[in-house]
């Protein structure tokens, strides 16, 4: 961490709220935000897998709250954030060419995988395929879409990551995208 105005950067630039909204809020009963587990995106990857909805997630999936809002305030960047295209209106990444990128990214670190990550689809509720959510679950992402703008303005904490490679739209949507 470095020195900020009062002698905590984190601190100054706001960091305790962010670490608050990675921890599990009482009323809720759960935490607005879950950071993935960077090594079990690796162990889906090398199941043929591909990325799933967070309510379809085990909890070994992803990092333990108060794991997560430690890893902002070490300020060492281990939380990477993913900024990506949707393929589709019911899931970002169906062929797992998104996931093969950050994978990619992910052997490239000091220190491998043990960080975690933000991806919207697994850290936040998804709608089901009626394109509803509970009431908690709406709840949790009414929070969680509150915070998550803070995950990728962290100055100490987080490493964005943009998916710059946009697979050509699917047949279905090219008029729509066009």
């Amino acid at each position: 961490k470095g020195d900020g105005v009062d002698g905590n950067l984190w601190r100054t630039c706001g960091g305790e709220a962010l670490e608050t909204d990675l921890t599990v809020d009482a009323e809720l009963g759960d935490s607005p935000v879950r950071l993935v587990c960077a090594n079990y995106l690796i162990a889906i990857s090398r199941a043929g897998q591909t990325l799933r909805p967070r309510q379809a997630l085990p909890e070994e999936a992803f990092v333990p709250c108060e794991e997560a809002a430690q890893l902002l305030e070490r300020g060492e960047r281990m939380v990477l954030v993913l900024s990506h295209a949707w393929m589709s209106a019911s899931h970002p990444d169906p062929t797992g060419i998104t996931l093969a990128a950050l994978l990619a990214h992910l052997r490239t670190l000091d220190g491998g995988a043990g960080g975690g990550v933000f991806i919207d689809f697994m850290s936040l509720p998804q709608k089901d395929a009626e394109g509803k959510r509970t009431d908690d679950e709406q709840a949790t992402m009414g929070r969680g879409l509150k915070v998550m703008g803070s995950l990728y303005a962290s100055l100490t904490g987080t490493c964005v990551l943009r998916q710059r490679t946009v697979p050509p739209a699917p047949a279905a949507l090219a008029a729509v995208w066009n």
